[in-house]
């Protein structure tokens, strides 16, 4: 990742937006609290998009899920656009997506702003919903992120910028999360939680479906 002398301008600020995260915390095997999506419809067309045994529900679905049902033929530009087009812009899809945008084309100053936004929206709404392994598999993909921004914008480690990390490691939010998503970038474990993440199964069931594994596999596509 590279940065232009322009955008080092933004480094004083974004240095005090995270010093902040330099300590962490292991959280070991994050489990929700009862099953919070047992009464959340997923329809036939996105079960079928996810590569899942259809259930014997039949559901119309949310507008989230016919959304990303839709649009796997989309580039990702295209994909971003367009799910900012559908999103509201007082959610916390509306930052995040706001967030991979700005990382696609290059624009890593307000790429961060958007994910230091969106770090504390999205976990605050999935906390409130009970959520908690997504909540905490979200914030340390953005955590992540943001720490590798504020270390390639922090020239000679002047601040101690190497030790900023992120919050906690994948695996200790979901044990036995797959190698591919353990070691793969961020940025592109955020993308395929936009393309494939519609809220309505559990975030351990998702990760392991054929659609989530094809997008890791092919960056995001």
């Amino acid at each position: 990742m590279k940065v232009s002398k322009s955008k080092m301008l933004f480094s004083n600020f974004l240095l005090g937006l995270t010093l902040t995260a330099i300590a962490t915390t292991a959280l070991g095997d994050v489990i929700n609290e009862g099953d919070i999506f047992e009464d959340r419809p997923i329809c036939a067309e996105y079960q079928d998009f996810l590569g899942l045994e259809r259930n014997s529900q039949d559901s119309e679905c949310t507008e989230t899920q016919e959304f990303i049902s839709n649009s796997a033929n989309l580039d990702i530009l295209e994909f971003l656009d367009e799910y900012l087009e559908k999103a509201d812009e007082k959610s916390s899809l509306f930052l995040l997506a706001n967030a991979q945008r700005s990382i696609v084309r290059g624009d890593y100053s307000a790429a961060f702003i958007w994910m230091d936004i969106a770090d504390r929206q999205v976990y605050s709404d999935l906390i409130l919903s009970g959520d908690q392994v997504r909540a905490s598999f979200y914030s340390s993909v953005l955590s992540d992120l943001k720490s590798l921004f504020i270390k390639d914008v922090c020239q000679n480690n002047k601040f101690n910028c190497q030790l900023i990390d992120r919050y906690f490691e994948l695996d200790e939010i979901i044990e036995g999360i797959e190698k591919n998503i353990l070691e793969e970038r961020s940025d592109i474990v955020l993308l395929c939680l936009l393309r494939t993440d519609a809220f309505s199964i559990p975030l351990r069931q998702l990760i392991v479906t054929p659609k989530f594994k094809k997008c890791i596999q092919f960056n995001g596509e």
